[in-house]
């Protein structure tokens, strides 16, 4: 009886060996197929539109940075007015007077004799 038990498990074992090396086979040919229908172009094509895409992402991603950080220093800034732009203003008030004529020399203090 011992022989046969023993008999009976070298089978199982043979099987699951021959179970094992047949599903290793089938990866292999499945492997084989998506090979053949690959190409080199194809995948250097597939590179370089993951490449890009990485690239999108990261100029988004930057510009978004960029916008987070000025956006807050603009609320913060004082505006400058150029002097062009204070010789356009209409309203007199804000118009600085303009001569062309030279400013009076400021008087002398009297001599002290």
């Amino acid at each position: 009886m011992g022989d046969a038990m023993k008999s009976l498990e070298n089978r199982c074992l043979d099987s699951k060996r021959e179970l094992d090396i047949l599903v290793a086979l089938d990866d292999i040919m499945s492997m084989n197929s998506r090979h053949e229908r690959v190409t080199v172009d194809s995948t250097l094509e597939a590179l370089q539109q993951k490449n890009e895409a990485n690239e999108r992402k990261l100029e988004d991603e930057d510009e978004a940075l960029i916008e987070s950080v000025f956006k807050g220093a603009r609320e913060h800034i004082l505006r400058r007015i150029d002097d062009e732009e204070d010789l356009t203003v209409s309203s007199p008030e804000k118009r600085r007077k303009l001569s062309t004529e030279p400013p009076n020399p400021p008087e002398s203090p009297p001599k002290a004799s």
